[in-house]
This record gives C-alpha cells, sequence and structure tokens, in this order.
C-alpha cells in the first residue's frame, strides 16, 4: 500500500531503531550450529542506548562531536556505527561518511567481517522501496564508494596509514577496531581537520595506544565516551 510505505519511510527516517527491528538482517556465523546464522538485527536494550542516548552516536554525528566506544567483544558495536552510517546515508542529504579499518581486506572483501560486505549485506535486504529512488549498483556501487543518487549522500573506506583520510574532508569519520591500529597516534592526529565527528570503536589491546588514551579518565583531549561493557548484554 503505497500511503502505508510513505508512512513507514517517514517512521524509518525519524527513528532509526524501528528501521533496524523492523527491516535489517544481521549475519553471525557462531549461530550456523542453531540454524541461524542471517537473523533479524533486533536491538537489545542497550544498543538502543548506545544509538540513541544522550551523547551516544547518533548525538554526536547530529553535533559533530568526537566519540570513542570503549566496547567488550561480541556487542555488535561494529555493526551499530555501520547502521548509524548507512541510515545517515539513507536519509540525510549531501552526508559524506568515511570508513577506516586496519587493512584493506577488512575495509572491502569476500570477507564477511569487511566493512562494505556488512554494507552491501544490510541493503541488498531491504525492500526495493525503502532504497534510494534511482538506485543502480552497477552505477552507484564502486569499490569503496556507495552513492545515494537521490540525496547525493556517499559512504566511501580506505585502509589504515600513517596518512588515512587526510586527504579529503567528511561528515562523519568512522574508525573500526581503532586499539588495533599500528599508526593510531598519527591517524588521531592526521584526522582531526578530516571530519569534526570521529568515531573511534575499540576493545583494549593493552596500555600504551591511542586508544587506551581516549578512554582514560585524564584523557589527553576532551572527548565523549560511550562504553559497552559485557555485563550490559542479556545473554
Amino acid at each position: 500500500d503505497k500511503a502505508v510505505r510513505e508512512q513507514t519511510l517517514a517512521r524509518c527516517a525519524k527513528d532509526i531503531v524501528y528501521w533496524i527491528n523492523s527491516f535489517v538482517w544481521q549475519f553471525n556465523p557462531k549461530k550456523v550450529d542453531e540454524g541461524r546464522p542471517v537473523d533479524p538485527f533486533v536491538c537489545w536494550d542497550f544498543q538502543a542506548e548506545a544509538l540513541t542516548g544522550d551523547r551516544g552516536i547518533l548525538w554526536c554525528m547530529a553535533n559533530q562531536e568526537d566519540l570513542v566506544i570503549e566496547k567488550s567483544r561480541e556487542m555488535g558495536a561494529s555493526w551499530l556505527i555501520l547502521l548509524a552510517a548507512i541510515h545517515s546515508w539513507l536519509f540525510t542529504p549531501w552526508v559524506k561518511l568515511h570508513m577506516i579499518s586496519r587493512s584493506e581486506l577488512l575495509v572491502e572483501s569476500a570477507d564477511p567481517d569487511s566493512l562494505f560486505w556488512k554494507v552491501d549485506f544490510v541493503l541488498e535486504r531491504l525492500p526495493d522501496w525503502l532504497m534510494p529512488k534511482g538506485f543502480e549498483r552497477k552505477k552507484h556501487r564502486k569499490k569503496k564508494y556507495l552513492k545515494n543518487p537521490y540525496n547525493d549522500s556517499v559512504i566511501t573506506g580506505e585502509a589504515t596509514t600513517g596518512r588515512a583520510g587526510v586527504g579529503g574532508r567528511a561528515t562523519v569519520m568512522l574508525i573500526d577496531e581503532f586499539s588495533q591500529i599500528r599508526e593510531d597516534f598519527e591517524v588521531y592526529d592526521r584526522t582531526s581537520d578530516t571530519a569534526s565527528c570521529r568515531i573511534f570503536n575499540g576493545t583494549h589491546k593493552g596500555q600504551g595506544t591511542c586508544f587506551f588514551e581516549l578512554t582514560r579518565p585524564d584523557t589527553r583531549s576532551r572527548i565523549n565516551k560511550l562504553v559497552m561493557h559485557w555485563s550490559q548484554h542479556p545473554e
């Protein structure tokens, strides 16, 4: 029904948790034994709060402030920042979302752990009427590049080097598994002029990393911090 679709689109644009819970699928190879490697993505309460809470992911994107996400494993944080990027790409005009990971294979490859693999996985399972008008995969999806022809928003990606993200500008920069990036201090310092909102996502690998420094109470910079601890997870 056209009217219902229009109402649903409007609600999806306003409410990211409704959009995720209603239309997004996820892949988890650890669920193969349960016969559920591909399942609907339904946010736990702590995930919804991470997205929509005060000084959470969406707040920092809207207010153009940096965010560090200090997380335990298996909390879905990488999926959440990707879904925030996809939602923005779908419904917000003229944004550039730039994704960085520690290797080319983790940015784009046939590996389900790669960022663009996850983006493609989500978009391929949306109803056609939720996709941007005029979108053609062959035309608007290139290597490490995705364009929304309806609102001119783009998602780009690159592997990290000491100069990652320096050459251009972005509305939001998503830096996945920041704690595992060797050039972490360089990336942090050199991208300060690239995007006003940088989201540093990671799990601790010990002291001495830039990620560790950003999460300290006496951090060298004032940065919003989101903690996703395993004790918050119902399972």
